[in-house]
């Protein structure tokens, strides 16, 4: 081991509880730059069950000397620790192990001695990190910061490899240079030994680049030569130069399938786009039929054609004759008028059969015509 601090830092998951974060150290934020390089290098999983993947970060800004480093690796669990692999439901877990310096450190391993050394490693600041909080149930109490220990490398871990190093290509813009996997440990070599910020990742193993995140650089097994991807890459379809004696239409196949995949839903969300105007235009077709069918029964005439408006004239400020009065059918809604009961002897009895009631005979003198008092005969004696 070396004598210079390095913190531990810690992404990995829970027997039963879906928290990540177990070691972070003091002075970090898990949602500032620290996160992006662990993002990174994880990639949410994708592609650890073909072989570890390798990181080497710095940090922007200014420090006193070499700025810190962050070293550590993105596996399967089950490659560092038989006893916390697998979740409560059996799912293979993944996780990364790193450790973070001090700025000026300078004691970085090699990328091979980091390949032939992080299972033992790792393992033991993994199972130092998880273990206590292992069989939760609910989510953790938080247990402070890491605290700094001696990196798990030695000295002899330090030499770098065969080659001469070379200097990681400085971003042009936003974007990641994709470097062959076959020159890693150079560019290893050459971050170990630059001030710069960078996030290299190591041992991708898919023909392509990953989504945007805080990637610089990234050695893969499909790049045969170094290449800039930048934001440009994905939308208009830009093509990577391929090494010496390779087809350059091959080498950016996977460049124009992104490519062809962006056109694709692009397409799709227009032809959506398209249905969804198509029913509109429908429905207001349908509204402006049934309105104007409304509209049409009220001013139209005829043999179909619209009625034309009235002609505008004065107003008529002459004295109107009286009108007659109105002996149409609507004075027939008048109430029948009765004539006086005719005089004589009350009937010599006060109950009525239904039948006689339903004939109506009771109520014959109330319904004849009104007549003259000459009419009535014994008018003259009643009334002397």
């Amino acid at each position: 081991m070396t004598d210079a601090a390095w913190s531990p830092v810690v992404l990995a998951r829970l027997f039963r509880v879906d928290e990540w974060w177990r070691e972070v150290p003091e002075g970090t934020r898990a949602d500032g730059w620290l996160g992006d390089a662990v993002s990174a290098a994880v990639m949410n999983g994708r592609g650890l069950s073909d072989g570890p993947r390798m990181l080497l970060a710095r940090p922007p800004g200014r420090y006193d000397g070499a700025p810190p480093a962050l070293v550590g690796v993105a596996c399967d669990a089950e490659r560092i620790s038989a006893a916390f692999r697998t979740d409560s439901g059996g799912r293979p877990l993944y996780c990364f192990v790193g450790w973070l310096s001090a700025p000026g450190a300078a004691d970085i391993p090699s990328l091979e001695a980091l390949h032939r050394g992080f299972p033992r490693w790792a393992k033991e600041t993994y199972e130092r990190a998880v273990g206590p909080d292992w069989e939760s149930t609910t989510s953790p109490e938080w247990r402070g910061y890491s605290a700094p220990r001696p990196a798990p490398w030695g000295p002899a871990d330090l030499a770098g490899g065969d080659g001469p190093p070379t200097a990681l290509p400085k971003p042009e813009g936003r974007g990641v240079w994709l470097l062959p996997e076959g020159r890693a440990g150079a560019y290893w070599d050459g971050a170990r030994t630059a001030d710069g910020p960078c996030v290299l990742v190591t041992g991708w193993s898919e023909p392509h680049a990953p989504t945007r995140s805080a990637l610089t650089h990234l050695c893969g097994t499909g790049f045969a030569a170094p290449a800039f991807d930048g934001e440009r890459s994905y939308a208009e379809g830009y093509e990577a130069p391929a090494a010496e004696g390779e087809d350059s239409e091959a080498h950016n196949s996977w460049r124009k399938y992104a490519t062809w995949q962006v056109s694709e839903s692009s397409q799709a969300l227009a032809g959506v786009r398209g249905r969804m105007e198509c029913v509109s235009r429908k429905v207001r077709g349908l509204r402006e039929t049934v309105l104007g069918g409304r509209r049409s029964r009220e001013t139209r005439t005829g043999a179909g054609e619209p009625a034309p408006p009235p002609a505008l004239s004065p107003p008529d400020t002459s004295p109107s004759p009286p009108s007659p009065p109105d002996t149409s059918a609507a004075a027939s809604d008048a109430p029948v008028r009765r004539a006086p009961l005719k005089p004589g002897a009350l009937p010599g009895r006060s109950v009525v059969s239904r039948e006689e009631f339903a004939a109506g005979g009771p109520f014959a003198a109330l319904d004849e015509p009104a007549r003259q008092p000459e009419d009535h005969p014994g008018t003259e004696e009643d009334t002397t």
